[in-house]
Protein backbone atom coordinates (compact mmCIF):
# COMPACT_ATOMS: atom_id res chain seq x y z
CA UNK A 1 0.00 0.00 0.00
CA UNK A 2 1.26 3.44 -0.90
CA UNK A 3 1.33 6.62 1.08
CA UNK A 4 -1.81 7.96 -0.54
CA UNK A 5 -3.91 5.10 -0.28
CA UNK A 6 -2.56 4.94 3.55
CA UNK A 7 -3.84 8.46 4.08
CA UNK A 8 -7.01 8.19 2.07
CA UNK A 9 -7.52 4.90 4.40
CA UNK A 10 -6.99 7.47 7.23
CA UNK A 11 -9.08 9.87 6.18
CA UNK A 12 -12.02 7.25 5.49
CA UNK A 13 -11.59 5.64 9.42
CA UNK A 14 -11.83 8.91 10.60
CA UNK A 15 -14.73 10.15 9.15
CA UNK A 16 -16.42 6.94 9.58
CA UNK A 17 -15.60 6.84 13.23
CA UNK A 18 -16.50 10.45 13.85
CA UNK A 19 -20.18 10.10 12.41
CA UNK A 20 -20.71 7.28 14.99
CA UNK A 21 -19.70 9.50 17.90
CA UNK A 22 -22.62 10.90 20.14
CA UNK A 23 -22.28 14.69 20.46
CA UNK A 24 -23.36 15.28 24.47
CA UNK A 25 -26.59 17.38 24.55
CA UNK A 26 -24.58 20.10 27.02
CA UNK A 27 -21.36 21.70 26.21
CA UNK A 28 -18.81 22.37 28.46
CA UNK A 29 -19.87 26.08 28.67
CA UNK A 30 -23.11 24.58 30.11
CA UNK A 31 -21.69 22.13 32.94
CA UNK A 32 -19.22 24.85 33.89
CA UNK A 33 -19.74 24.60 37.90
CA UNK A 34 -21.73 21.32 37.90
CA UNK A 35 -20.92 18.51 40.43
CA UNK A 36 -21.37 15.77 38.14
CA UNK A 37 -19.93 12.79 41.17
CA UNK A 38 -22.88 14.09 42.64
CA UNK A 39 -26.25 11.41 42.83
CA UNK A 40 -30.15 11.39 44.56
CA UNK A 41 -27.91 8.97 47.14
CA UNK A 42 -25.31 11.44 48.14
CA UNK A 43 -28.14 14.39 48.45
CA UNK A 44 -30.28 12.14 50.60
CA UNK A 45 -27.36 11.92 52.97
CA UNK A 46 -26.90 15.53 52.88
CA UNK A 47 -25.80 17.08 50.13
CA UNK A 48 -26.40 20.90 50.20
CA UNK A 49 -28.92 22.80 48.48
CA UNK A 50 -28.04 25.04 45.02
CA UNK A 51 -25.70 22.29 43.87
CA UNK A 52 -25.03 22.49 40.43
CA UNK A 53 -26.09 18.82 39.11
CA UNK A 54 -25.97 16.70 35.77
CA UNK A 55 -28.51 13.87 36.28
CA UNK A 56 -30.55 11.65 34.08
CA UNK A 57 -32.93 8.68 33.69
CA UNK A 58 -36.37 7.45 32.78
CA UNK A 59 -39.30 9.58 33.16
CA UNK A 60 -42.10 7.87 35.61
CA UNK A 61 -44.75 10.30 35.36
CA UNK A 62 -45.34 13.67 34.74
CA UNK A 63 -47.46 16.42 36.32
CA UNK A 64 -48.59 19.51 35.52
CA UNK A 65 -49.11 22.36 37.88
CA UNK A 66 -49.99 26.10 38.11
CA UNK A 67 -46.60 27.23 37.10
CA UNK A 68 -44.26 24.47 36.59
CA UNK A 69 -44.18 20.69 35.77
CA UNK A 70 -42.84 17.70 37.92
CA UNK A 71 -41.48 15.26 36.07
CA UNK A 72 -40.42 12.24 38.49
CA UNK A 73 -37.57 9.90 37.30
CA UNK A 74 -35.90 6.85 37.86
CA UNK A 75 -31.90 7.57 38.01
CA UNK A 76 -29.46 6.18 35.89
CA UNK A 77 -25.71 6.90 35.67
CA UNK A 78 -25.13 8.62 32.61
CA UNK A 79 -22.95 7.05 29.91
CA UNK A 80 -19.94 9.61 28.20
CA UNK A 81 -22.83 10.96 26.18
CA UNK A 82 -24.90 12.24 28.73
CA UNK A 83 -27.21 9.69 28.33
CA UNK A 84 -28.80 7.69 30.73
CA UNK A 85 -27.12 4.00 30.75
CA UNK A 86 -30.07 1.98 30.77
CA UNK A 87 -26.88 -1.30 31.53
CA UNK A 88 -26.30 -0.05 34.65
CA UNK A 89 -28.86 -0.61 37.80
CA UNK A 90 -30.91 2.27 38.44
CA UNK A 91 -31.10 4.39 41.97
CA UNK A 92 -33.10 6.57 43.96
CA UNK A 93 -36.03 8.78 42.30
CA UNK A 94 -35.68 12.33 41.96
CA UNK A 95 -37.95 14.87 40.21
CA UNK A 96 -37.07 17.35 37.63
CA UNK A 97 -38.80 20.76 38.24
CA UNK A 98 -39.46 22.81 35.41
CA UNK A 99 -40.63 25.89 35.50
CA UNK A 100 -43.51 26.41 33.00
CA UNK A 101 -45.35 23.86 31.06
CA UNK A 102 -44.36 20.27 29.37
CA UNK A 103 -46.28 18.22 27.29
CA UNK A 104 -46.93 15.21 29.44
CA UNK A 105 -47.60 13.03 26.53
CA UNK A 106 -44.13 14.10 25.01
CA UNK A 107 -42.79 13.84 28.48
CA UNK A 108 -43.74 10.49 28.83
CA UNK A 109 -43.39 7.01 31.22
CA UNK A 110 -40.16 5.25 30.16
CA UNK A 111 -38.68 8.62 27.76
CA UNK A 112 -35.13 8.93 28.63
CA UNK A 113 -34.08 12.51 29.80
CA UNK A 114 -31.16 14.07 31.42
CA UNK A 115 -31.08 17.48 33.21
CA UNK A 116 -28.75 20.35 34.39
CA UNK A 117 -30.10 22.01 37.39
CA UNK A 118 -29.61 22.94 40.88
CA UNK A 119 -30.80 20.77 43.76
CA UNK A 120 -33.50 22.42 45.56
CA UNK A 121 -34.16 20.27 48.61
CA UNK A 122 -35.86 16.90 49.10
CA UNK A 123 -39.69 16.09 48.67
CA UNK A 124 -41.40 14.19 51.10
CA UNK A 125 -43.91 11.88 49.37
CA UNK A 126 -45.26 8.11 48.71
CA UNK A 127 -44.49 5.27 46.16
CA UNK A 128 -47.40 3.20 46.72
CA UNK A 129 -48.02 2.70 49.76
CA UNK A 130 -44.35 3.60 51.69
CA UNK A 131 -42.96 6.89 52.31
CA UNK A 132 -40.41 7.79 49.85
CA UNK A 133 -37.95 10.77 49.80
CA UNK A 134 -37.20 12.31 46.30
CA UNK A 135 -34.44 15.21 45.64
CA UNK A 136 -35.73 17.97 43.78
CA UNK A 137 -33.79 19.63 40.96
CA UNK A 138 -34.54 23.05 39.16
CA UNK A 139 -34.14 22.29 35.73
CA UNK A 140 -31.66 24.77 33.78
CA UNK A 141 -31.88 22.41 30.68
CA UNK A 142 -33.77 19.07 29.78
CA UNK A 143 -32.96 16.98 27.17
CA UNK A 144 -35.04 14.33 26.52
CA UNK A 145 -33.64 11.71 23.60
CA UNK A 146 -35.17 10.48 21.07
CA UNK A 147 -37.84 7.47 21.14
CA UNK A 148 -35.67 5.60 18.40
CA UNK A 149 -33.15 3.24 20.67
CA UNK A 150 -31.46 2.86 16.68
CA UNK A 151 -30.25 6.58 18.31
CA UNK A 152 -27.56 4.60 20.48
CA UNK A 153 -24.10 4.80 18.69
CA UNK A 154 -23.56 2.09 16.51
CA UNK A 155 -20.74 1.23 13.94
CA UNK A 156 -20.54 -1.33 11.37
CA UNK A 157 -19.52 -2.34 8.09
CA UNK A 158 -21.03 -4.46 5.31
CA UNK A 159 -20.14 -5.31 1.70
CA UNK A 160 -22.91 -7.07 -0.27
CA UNK A 161 -26.48 -6.68 -1.28
CA UNK A 162 -29.82 -6.86 1.06
CA UNK A 163 -33.55 -6.52 1.07
CA UNK A 164 -34.36 -4.32 4.04
CA UNK A 165 -38.24 -4.35 5.04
Amino acid sequence: MNGRSRVFLFVLMSALFGACATTPPFSAATLHGVDQSSTPEIVLEGAEENVQVLWGGVIISAENLADYTDLNVLFYPLDKSQRPDLDQPPHNRFIIRYTGYLEAMVYAPRREVTVVGSLQGIEDGKVGDAPYHSPVVKADKIYLWPLNKDSRTRFGIGVGIGVHM
